[in-house]
């Protein structure tokens, strides 16, 4: 089956098989219309992040073993980092990044910081949803940008980075409890969330 879609491991084949059509921006998803060869998630998704792992890992065999005397060199990797398809798209399209170094930065911070990527990133896409839609402001979360969430003009590069740097201050932000009690431990939000520093009700 691999073979068939050429890129290697779950990243490859997930993103090939589904041709641009993963979610991305998290609710705003439905605006990356994988079914148009020129869409923007073909761009972006396909015809960047997919691109980057493929000339990166795939085509030069940066791959090995997790250390067992095993023949499946499972982990796909681009120096330091390994290329798993979840934490990758937890922690890139869904937060608005599809740029392999913004996600490196963005997978590398959570990591760090002692946070589960696949569930951190699910968190991190619904704070930056919320900041989008101006349900919450920056200043509420302790952060002090907001997303680029727009798919009409979004730079692949320059854009993700600033998506990852969000994210990493909203890692930070809920390790030092600066802003709204986020828990620290999974996605509810802690009873008294919805009461800003200070005590006033929001």
């Amino acid at each position: 089956m691999t073979r068939s879609f050429r890129p290697g491991g779950t990243f490859g084949v997930n993103y090939a098989g589904m041709g641009g059509e993963a979610s991305g921006l998290q609710l705003s998803h439905h605006l990356l219309d994988g079914r148009t060869a020129a869409g923007p998630a073909a761009n972006l998704v396909v015809n960047h992040y997919l691109k980057q792992f493929n000339e990166e890992t795939i085509r030069t065999r940066q791959q090995a073993t997790c250390g067992e005397p095993c023949a499946a060199v499972c982990k796909k990797m681009h120096g330091i980092y390994k290329k798993d398809y979840e934490p990758y798209q937890t922690l890139g399209p869904l937060c608005g990044i599809f740029d392999q170094r913004a996600a490196e930065k963005l997978n590398h911070h959570c990591d760090a910081k002692g946070f589960d990527a696949i569930s951190g990133g699910g968190v991190l896409a619904w704070l930056m949803d919320l900041l989008d839609e101006k349900l919450l402001t920056p200043e509420e979360l302790g952060v002090t940008r907001l997303p680029r969430w727009e798919v009409a003009g979004f730079d692949a590069a320059n854009d993700s980075l600033h998506n990852a740097e969000l994210g990493c201050e909203l890692i930070d932000a809920i390790l030092e409890r600066r802003g709204m009690s986020i828990s620290r431990r999974s996605a509810q939000v802690e009873p008294d969330s919805f009461t800003r520093q200070g005590g006033g009700a929001a």
